[in-house]
């Protein structure tokens, strides 16, 4: 996503929390959540909690699972990034996110989580740039 330039904000911020403990959650947000009419180019995330947060972007609800590591091999890999406690990221969304998210002609995404720890927030910030 980065086009030399730094991270611009487009539209609104929301906060969003996660489930129990190991709890996988899938959280809409629609374009018109952020104050947005598209979608944007990327996002900003930053994980205000004190545990880490794993946490993929999909076009429909996903389970979100930790990856589990292995010795020899690779282990069991999952779809997704983590967050940092206090770590910002941007992503870029890439592909086109879904126009009909919710059924009723609203476009937009959803953010796929899990924490070892319950309610952990971060926020989500649509922009450029980065």
């Amino acid at each position: 996503m980065s086009d030399g330039q730094p991270f611009q904000q487009i539209g609104l911020t929301a906060t969003i929390t996660t489930a129990g403990a190991n709890t996988s959650q899938s959280t809409l947000v629609k374009f018109s959540d952020l104050g947005l009419s598209q979608q944007p180019r990327g996002i900003r995330v930053i994980n205000n909690g004190a545990a880490d947060i794993w946490m993929s972007i999909t076009k429909q609800a996903a389970a979100a699972a930790f990856p589990i590591a292995g010795t020899t091999t690779v282990g069991t890999p999952s779809a997704g990034k983590r967050l940092k406690p206090g770590v910002i990221e941007a992503f870029t969304l890439g592909d086109p996110m879904s126009a009909n998210v919710d059924g009723l002609g609203n476009g937009g995404f959803f953010i796929n989580t899990i924490s070892p720890t319950a309610a952990q927030s971060f926020d989500v910030t649509p922009g450029e740039g980065g």
